[in-house]
């Protein structure tokens, strides 16, 4: 066995917080744990299959945190935003850039989409890799350069099927969750690559990930005992879960990439956790804080403004685009703060930083002490008082579209039209779920509140969906022309919904101009010839038109 490190003779040595959660947490033990729970759930699952209160949990709670706790790294002591000013002022505003031009042109957007997925499993092979150096040289295991080249090699093996895995040509891997045709996201490019092309790859890389873990644990074991590989043999394990084993599965059709959209939710926020465990404990040690409640609070502010004030600035109502929040102004922020993320981590987490390895490898090293100012500033009067103030007005927004959806799913239609509203002033326009509301409340026959949610759907995003319900609640409320109006509106979206095809024949029939509901109805019998109903309903018109034929019957 190598000599160990002078760190390695104090008492436990390897671990940050504790042997409980650096297993669970940093090693990912606690995700090997829900694996049989989820593969079960999962199997008759989709991602949309998430309760929202669960999704508005892990994305509030833990997945922001996880981004504010970046942004505290870098940007809340002035020394570090020197240090990185590289990332944190150039690097930023080129990004800031590159979204502001995908807001308008979708080949940009669907750029950064494109992007941030295939960036991702790189991210989080990256990240496991560093924890697995972390633990075995606060063991003091002296790891030999070839063992340290295969233990990489394997991560970034696990990175290449995850990225044929999303790139191969008619892939579903990795996708966000199947969209509902109201929604317009930018799109995902993926790069088509051929199947003749991919096989082999996907059977290279396959057998030189399996060859390079097996080799890297045998090294590492002739050089550290179980204890000290106990850390290390989950995270390469969590890795393997995460993107190696699903992307050999599917493209084998094994695997449901339906379940890999489901689970990805919670290989999300395993990822994030672990993140948090590590940040945490840097910023403990640096003496930037020492509570964790007011770490994570500080972090969940942060993170969650990065994301929302965004979304304020640009809605379409204020500095935006015509993208409202449904419609992929949420997918692009979303996209652009996780690539901001992606970046930053990969510029300030270096086991090489001397910094970073005092306050995560040498624990017996001293603690810098962060810089004070010789003349106190009252903190009513420092300016991170209001950069706070601004971050917890942003988290009650969030609090607000979680009670939006609490009262929309408990029936409180009206509570949640004024939430709706609300929520629009700032930013967050959801025309997709007005129509859901709306629909509610055309069951209720409560018409006019039901006619409200639908122009209001209409006027952010036009849709057959829209202008659909929009007719439906005219016609309810007997106002036939503008029923019609809505119904030719919808149409103009799409013109072969049926749906919309026979309701603007029928309001046309019944509003005396049997012409107009001739050219409708015969358009629907055409897409629909066996529908009995507008068969008979264009009999009616070609009558009051006084036309002696008929419809010729539909074949059977």
């Amino acid at each position: 066995m190598a000599a160990k490190t002078p760190n390695a003779t104090r008492r436990d040595p390897i671990w940050l917080e504790g042997p409980l959660p650096d297993l669970l947490i940093g090693a990912g033990g606690g995700y090997l744990l829900s694996v049989p729970l989820l593969w079960l759930v999962a199997r008759g699952a989709v991602a949309s299959d998430w309760s929202f209160t669960a999704i508005w949990i892990i994305a509030i709670l833990i997945n922001g945190p996880h981004y504010g706790a970046t942004l505290l790294r870098v940007y809340e002591q002035r020394e570090e935003r020197h240090r990185y000013a590289l990332f944190a002022g150039w690097a930023t505003l080129l990004l800031a850039a590159v979204f502001l031009a995908g807001l308008y042109e979708p080949t940009v957007g669907a750029l950064l989409v494109t992007i941030y997925f295939s960036w991702s499993p790189w991210h989080f092979a990256g990240q496991n890799y560093g924890i697995s150096l972390m633990f075995l040289r606060r063991a003091g295991v002296d790891v030999p350069a070839r063992a340290k080249r295969l233990l990489h090699a394997s991560f970034a093996l696990s990175f290449a099927l995850a990225f044929l895995a999303l790139h191969v040509e008619g892939s579903t891997s990795l996708q966000a969750p199947p969209r509902s045709e109201l929604y317009t996201d930018p799109s995902l490019i993926r790069l088509g690559i051929p199947n003749a092309v991919a096989a082999p790859l996907f059977f290279g890389f396959g057998i030189a990930y399996v060859t390079c873990v097996a080799a890297a644990l045998a090294m590492l074991r002739r050089h550290a005992s179980a204890r000290e590989l106990a850390p290390v043999c989950p995270l390469v394990l969590s890795q393997a879960l995460w993107f190696a084993v699903p992307s050999l599965l599917d493209i084998t059709h094994a695997w449901s990439a339906r379940a890999l959209a489901f689970t990805a939710i919670w290989i999300s926020a395993a990822h994030s956790l672990q993140y948090l465990w590590v940040a945490f404990h840097y910023a403990k040690r640096s003496a930037t804080h020492t509570q964790l409640p007011n770490y994570l609070l500080k972090a969940a502010l942060a993170g969650n403004a990065a994301i929302i004030v965004p979304g304020i600035l640009f809605a379409p109502s204020l500095l935006g685009s015509s993208l409202s929040w449904d419609q992929g102004l949420s997918t692009l922020i979303f996209a652009a703060i996780n690539l901001h993320h992606f970046m930053l981590d990969g510029a300030v987490w270096k086991l090489r930083d001397g910094r970073v390895a005092r306050a995560l490898l040498r624990e017996g090293d001293g603690r810098p002490q962060p810089q004070r100012d010789a003349r106190p500033v009252p903190r009513w009067q420092r300016p991170s008082t209001a950069i706070w103030a601004v971050c917890a007005a942003c988290f009650a927004i969030e609090l607000g579209e979680l009670a939006r959806h609490q009262s929309q799913s408990l029936g409180a239609e009206r509570l949640a039209a004024k939430l709706f509203d609300a929520l629009e002033w700032l930013g967050r326009d959801h025309p997709v779920q007005r129509i859901r509301l709306g629909r509610a409340l055309l069951e209720q026959r409560d018409y006019a509140a039901a006619r409200v949610q639908f122009e209001k759907s209409a006027r952010s995003l036009p849709t057959v969906a829209a202008w659909g319900g929009l007719g439906r609640a005219f016609e309810a409320e007997r106002d036939l022309q503008c029923a019609a109006d809505a119904y030719e509106e919808g149409l103009a979206v799409d013109p072969g919904d049926v749906a919309l095809l026979r309701s603007a024949g029928s309001v046309r029939l019944q509003l005396g101009q049997p012409q107009l509901a001739e050219a409708w109805l015969a358009q629907a019998l055409e897409r629909e010839p066996n529908h009995e109903w507008t068969r008979r309903a264009l009999e009616r018109a070609r009558r009051a038109r006084g036309e002696p034929g008929a419809p010729t019957p539909p074949k059977t």
